[in-house]
């Protein structure tokens, strides 16, 4: 039997989540599978760990934004913890977030109210 090592139960989603980097214009797209308070699962292509990885350092962190219906959270920092591929050309990529502001926890808050109406 597996010990679950979680702080916060996960929420499965299905949401573009928008991908960008402090020193560039680049601008990414990746599809939320699943998220809770301390993370979110993104799946994505070949080509977006590829520009991920060259556009950061160790450990590779970034910015995200999400904008649903119901909930905006721009400027969003994460740290890739997990990089797993599925397939050939798809990955599942596992982001931690890192210093999050009060606003954006409560706005996290209200996404997980949301998702399970």
């Amino acid at each position: 039997m597996a010990i679950e090592r979680r702080f916060h139960p996960r929420f499965d989603v299905d949401f573009l989540v928008k991908i960008s980097f402090v020193d560039n214009d680049i601008s990414l797209t990746g599809q939320a599978v699943n998220f809770s308070l301390s993370g979110i699962q993104l799946r994505v292509n070949k080509a977006i760990v590829d520009e991920i990885l060259h556009h950061t350092l160790h450990p590779p962190q970034f910015i995200i934004a999400i904008e649903t219906a119901g909930c905006k959270i721009p400027n969003l920092a994460v740290r890739l913890i997990v990089n797993r591929r599925v397939s050939q050309q798809h990955f599942q990529l596992g982001l931690k977030f890192i210093n999050v502001a009060p606003e954006q926890l409560s706005n996290l808050q209200r996404l997980i109210g949301l998702t399970q109406k």
